[in-house]
């Protein structure tokens, strides 16, 4: 029977990464790695990681800086590219796997994007509403109001999420994003940001770091299949950035559009799943 172990790696500046591998001995299909999108914890993937075990896949989930376990001082160099690149590179050399298959969400893609132009370690990559640049893929101006402004906006979403329990008196139960499996992007917003305000400097750190990162020349150099799945929906990266990613990329790249928002890898992770198929 499958079990996740959770495991911790020391970053380039002294910080703890800390990853969650699910395997068994009989897993023997291609290894997985998962970099999910900002905000999002490890378990953000549980109900697609339990769909990849079933199939006999090994998954491994890394925690991005600034969520979960995985702290980092407040300071905003602690949340650059080049950091969260080589927090990539930490975990893949503490695993050691060769030619894992990469699944990656948003802005998960361009220190993903930055590690594998450099180490070409990876089967395959599997991009989730992804950009090369968000200043380009959404409305003018979008990725400084969605990343700047947005930023304070999910302090808002904070407070909102934690509502019943300051009226009754109750402490705020920990929320493992699980139940964001089903809902719109609204809702998973709401899911994502229910936690505690003092930890809402994190999500903004992220957010207004990542909102200028451009990973259009590691794209160029690039050579192993990627393929882009879009959120008919989704307004944070509209599905035309697939084609800027396709023009860009320096081997295979396909784009298949699904019904959903910018969640849609942790709404509708079956979904998510059947596209997979097509490329395996």
């Amino acid at each position: 029977m499958a079990q996740t172990i959770e495991k911790k790696v020391t970053a380039c500046d002294g910080i703890d990464l800390f990853y969650y591998l699910t395997y068994d001995r009989d897993m023997k299909e291609t290894p997985k790695f998962i970099h999910p999108g900002a905000g999002m914890k490890y378990s953000s993937v549980n109900a697609l990681v339990k769909l990849l075990n079933e199939r006999n896949h090994p998954t491994l989930v890394m925690e991005p800086r600034g969520v979960g376990k995985t702290r980092a001082p407040t300071d905003p160099r602690y949340f650059t590219l080049d950091k969260y690149a080589s927090d990539v590179n930490s975990v893949m050399a503490d695993i050691g796997w060769k030619d894992p298959s990469i699944i990656c969400q948003s802005f998960g893609l361009m220190p993903i994007a930055k590690n594998i132009a450099k180490t070409g370690n990876a089967k395959d990559i599997y991009g989730f509403n992804v950009s090369p640049n968000f200043n380009k893929t959404t409305f003018p101006f979008g990725a400084k109001i969605f990343f700047n402004i947005g930023a304070y906006i999910d302090s808002l979403a904070s407070i909102m999420a934690g509502l019943p329990d300051m009226i009754k008196g109750t402490k705020r139960q920990y929320s493992d994003h699980s139940d964001i499996v089903g809902k719109n992007d609204l809702g998973a917003c709401l899911s994502i940001n229910n936690i505690p305000l003092r930890d809402m400097v994190y999500h903004q750190r992220m957010n207004q770091s990542l909102a200028n990162w451009d990973v259009s020349d590691e794209l160029r150099e690039i050579k192993v299949p990627m393929h882009l799945v879009y959120g008919k929906q989704d307004l944070m990266v509209f599905p035309s950035a697939g084609g800027k990613i396709q023009d860009l990329a320096g081997g295979i790249c396909t784009t298949d559009i699904i019904p959903g928002g910018h969640s849609v890898l942790y709404a509708n992770p079956q979904a998510c799943l059947k596209i997979m198929d097509k490329y395996e």
